[in-house]
């Protein structure tokens, strides 16, 4: 349930905060994070099926320019995550913009601007329709290997994507989710079509099977094409 929801922070995520944001209450930012979290799962239990989830750990990584969630393996239908978090989000602007020292006034001011608030409604949409899937009966999800993992990632977030475009939840429109998959998948020695795409923005049913598959199949073609061009 996650009216139980406990949210947690890891050392790093801690000692950015204590340093960028020091005016920031911890306890306030947890509210503040679970209160959003509730609200997307609610919105997300309204058009699939329950999620379950019993805590939350706040990281970062600089991999990523928004959040990210990653599941842990070791618990039950995968009810306890991490959601890794950009370093530089919690770096508050400068004067006069906003006010210094309070992250959630920053957040609160920024709505749901989805590049600048990483607990956006859209970005945590996203991120929990991963774990929705994930959840749901017969997707029956495994962790990729690393091999897979970014071609996984673009698929599966194509996907979602076109799922919540049709509730009007996407993080970017049509056109924007064609730059991004073909942007990500060129960077991965892969050339896709629009018919790749199109198939992907149409399917309604899908399983992590299939993800892999599809995944599989883009790691053998980028393995042949790096030998032809190297």
């Amino acid at each position: 349930m996650t009216t139980d929801l406990d949210i947690c922070f890891s050392q790093a995520f801690q000692e950015n905060l204590n340093k960028h944001s020091p005016e920031t209450d911890d306890e306030e930012l947890k509210r503040y994070v679970k209160e959003r979290i509730c609200c997307a799962v609610k919105t997300l239990n309204s058009i699939g099926n329950t999620i379950k989830i019993e805590k939350i750990y706040l990281d970062v990584d600089c991999k990523y320019e928004r959040i990210k969630i990653y599941f842990d393996e070791s618990a039950p239908k995968y009810e306890i995550a991490c959601l890794k978090v950009p370093p530089q989000i919690i770096i508050l602007p400068s004067p006069p913009f906003f006010s210094p020292g309070n992250l959630i006034q920053t957040f609160d001011s920024l709505k749901n601007c989805c590049r600048r608030n990483p607990f956006s409604h859209r970005n945590l949409c996203h991120e929990f329709g991963h774990l929705q899937d994930a959840q749901r009966s017969g997707f029956d999800y495994e962790p990729p290997n690393k091999k897979l993992n970014p071609y996984v990632d673009v698929i599966w977030n194509i996907l979602l994507e076109s799922g919540f475009s049709k509730h009007g939840m996407a993080l970017e429109n049509k056109d924007k989710n064609l730059e991004y998959f073909r942007l990500k998948l060129k960077m991965l020695w892969i050339e896709p079509t629009i018919k790749d795409f199109e198939r992907l923005w149409r399917k309604r049913n899908y399983n992590y099977e299939e993800i892999r598959e599809l995944a599989q199949e883009y790691f053998s073609s980028s393995k042949k094409a790096k030998r032809i061009r190297g």
